[in-house]
């Protein structure tokens, strides 16, 4: 009992946390990745979330997501999430945005004392958006890449994006960045040295199966 209610033991840093507040970090995109990043950070003892996420759980959803049941089927990732969340940390602070990230509502999205920002985003020019905003606002961000078809945990790294071998996600990324770069300016140099990034060294296994015709793109 104590532990579940004791100091964070993955405390994100920023001026809050310092002057004594409690971290928040935000989430965006709580499909497979974001959802299982939002539930261990709960359970690691970060207790101010904000999920952000404009899709629903669907059926397809189920064999990925962290924490939904065909009960949440329908449902707004980030209200469902938020349900379960609570329902393991009754105290905690989630905030939860049915919303869709993009460069006019980032503001509103990230604004407040954000210890961090995870990018669990798939839609690589929502994520080039999401990295650009970070950067020119000073925020923290951890950004997932892509990990589809691979398997071996083994090849998992954290680098810099300017260090990132191999990942076609990360190729996609940096050349959007790059477009959105100020004419006579180069400051893309520097998001890619501070641009965090968690990715998979390890050689595509398989293929993905292709979608259902008329499905729509998850988060």
């Amino acid at each position: 009992r104590r532990r579940a209610s004791g100091r964070p033991v993955l405390a994100p840093r920023c001026a809050a946390v310092e002057a004594g507040a409690a971290p928040l970090v935000v989430v965006v995109g709580l499909g497979g990745v974001g959802s299982h990043a939002a539930q261990l950070l709960l359970r690691g003892g970060v207790v101010r979330l904000r999920l952000v996420d404009f899709d629903q759980v669907t059926l397809s959803s189920l064999n990925r997501h962290a924490t939904a049941t065909r009960a949440d089927v329908g449902l707004a990732k980030a209200l469902a999430l938020r349900a379960a969340l609570l329902a393991i940390r009754p105290g905690a602070e989630i905030d939860a945005r049915v919303s869709l990230f993009n460069a006019a509502a980032a503001a509103e999205l990230l604004g407040g004392p954000v210890a961090l920002v995870i990018d669990a985003i798939d839609d690589i020019a929502t994520k080039a958006e999401l990295q650009v905003h970070c950067f020119r606002a000073g925020l923290p961000l951890l950004s997932a890449l892509g990990a589809g078809g691979k398997a071996d945990c083994g090849c998992l790294h954290v680098a810099p994006l300017a260090d990132v071998l191999g990942d076609p996600v990360a190729s996609s990324v940096g050349k959007l960045v790059r477009a959105a770069e100020p004419a006579g300016g180069d400051w893309w140099r520097s998001l890619d040295q501070r641009v965090e990034c968690v990715y998979s060294s390890e050689k595509q296994r398989v293929g993905l199966l292709p979608m259902p015709a008329g499905a729509r793109k998850e988060s």
